[in-house]
């Protein structure tokens, strides 16, 4: 897993995005503690065979409700794809094979695994494969959860900017461009449902990608802020690092405008110039014609086109 840097236009921090996706999945299934074991960057082999999130559910007579969660059986794979990433027909084979050692490697009946992939970016690309290619039924059941129907294991893609923000506030969340009702339901529902989000992982992720909005909100209801303190680290997150990300993102604004705007007073300036130029060079080609200079001869030395010193000879 690889440090991800988001560009949307406000900042270019790094963002980490994993470890924010880690923290919220577990958030998201926090009624489900003691049935679900998560198990972070499950490695397959020896080898650098790694899955993002392997959930075990350590009771198997609990049918888990959550609406992102319904097809959980005993083993259950996830695949994660930051704001920044899409997933690809390559990745869903890999997770697929992933699946396939994962059951090798334990003994697993294939009847006790599934796949997940949560995804930003709406998946176009894979769901027509599956759709065209695989032949598989692809069913939206609910907004942004589909399911795969066909294939060995039980799949769904979850695309989290189309999950309920009432029902999956976290991952719902974990993007850039968030709403001020989005930022709020955020804010308001960890203040709410009391949920512990390590070490700020998550936080710093989607705050450093929506740093408008939070100031916005933040100002709005500050309520809503010590609501998240008691997080390892958010003080000091809260207290230095937004304040200095946010005066480097207005440098960074300011910079820009003062370039724009150097570069529109020098193109001014250039226009200028050339209009002065163009103006005593047509004065100078005045003169060369009265002296009976050939027209091809000044449209070689003065760069004016001979049409429009034909036009400039026919004036005089």
């Amino acid at each position: 897993m690889s440090d991800e840097r988001v560009e949307n236009g406000e900042h270019d921090e790094n963002i980490y995005w994993h470890n924010a996706f880690n923290t919220g999945y577990r958030a998201e299934f926090q009624d489900y503690e003691d049935v679900l074991d998560f198990i972070d960057e499950y490695q397959l082999s020896k080898e650098a065979l790694i899955m993002d999130i392997l959930i075990i559910k350590k009771k198997p007579e609990v049918k888990i409700e959550k609406n992102i969660g319904k097809i959980f059986r005993g083993h259950n794979i996830t695949e994660y794809k930051s704001p920044t990433d899409s997933l690809s027909i390559a990745d869903y084979h890999k997770v697929m094979g992933y699946a396939f050692l994962y059951i090798a490697f334990n003994e697993i009946a294939l009847t006790d695994v599934t796949v997940t992939f949560v995804v930003t970016k709406h998946p176009r690309v894979v769901i027509d494969y599956l759709q065209t290619v695989r032949k598989l039924e692809i069913t939206e059941v609910e907004s942004g959860i589909y399911y795969a129907k066909g294939d060995v294991f039980p799949i769904q893609i979850l695309e989290n900017k189309k999950l309920s923000h009432e029902s999956n506030v976290f991952l719902g969340s974990l993007r850039t461009e968030l709403t001020k009702t989005e930022m709020y339901n955020l804010l308001f529902g960890t203040k709410n449902y009391g949920v512990p989000l390590n070490k700020s992982y998550y936080y710093r992720a989607v705050l450093k990608a929506n740093l408008k909005m939070f100031e916005e909100v933040s100002k709005m209801n500050k309520s809503l802020v010590p609501s998240i303190e008691d997080d390892a680290g958010w003080e000091e997150f809260f207290y230095r690092t937004i304040p200095e990300v946010m005066a480097r993102q207005k440098a960074r604004q300011e910079a820009k405008a003062e370039a724009k705007a150097k570069a529109k007073a020098e193109a001014k300036l250039d226009a200028k110039v050339d209009a002065k130029l163009a103006e005593h060079n047509i004065m100078i080609a005045k003169k060369l014609l009265l002296l009976g200079n050939r027209i091809e001869d000044i449209a070689d030395v003065i760069g004016i086109p001979v049409e429009k010193l034909e036009t400039l000879r026919a004036a005089m």
